[in-house]
């Protein structure tokens, strides 16, 4: 009765989900006691969320996350654990399954992370707006 049963192949191959450790960013620890993030502060978040179009500015989508971001202040949690908890809420879409895409623990520094976003989605938007210059000459 007590004896467990040995897993199928298919077993070994399903990844652990309960430790995030399919995610893109590494979650920096956190040693404050009760640290929570609000479900309200998250929806904030999410009300400015980049999809990824073209015709947006990453710079701004940054801007704007970081501006937020700065409205929170927790004794003894960085602020690069807040940004990376925070960052994929403000995600949706392409630029969402981008971070997904990225690869297990690639992010471990706010400034990782905010380097590659730009790096993927500014040339996007510098190119769509050549386009449409081009395009009206």
């Amino acid at each position: 009765m007590g004896e467990e049963q040995p897993k199928s192949l298919w077993e070994y191959g399903v990844p652990d989900t309960t430790t995030g450790a399919l995610s893109s960013i590494v979650r920096p620890t956190v040693n404050a006691a009760n640290f929570e993030l609000k479900p309200q502060f998250i929806q904030f978040i999410s009300n400015d969320s980049f999809a990824g179009l073209a015709n947006k500015c990453p710079i701004s989508h940054i801007a704007g996350f970081l501006e937020k971001c700065d409205t929170v202040k927790i004794n003894n949690v960085s602020e690069d654990a807040i940004r990376l908890r925070l960052f994929p809420f403000s995600l949706q879409d392409r630029a969402r399954e981008w971070l997904r895409d990225e690869g297990v623990g690639t992010f471990d520094t706010w400034d990782k992370l905010a380097k590659a976003f730009l790096m993927k989605f500014l040339g996007q938007e510098k190119t769509a707006k050549l386009r449409n210059e081009l395009a009206t000459f």
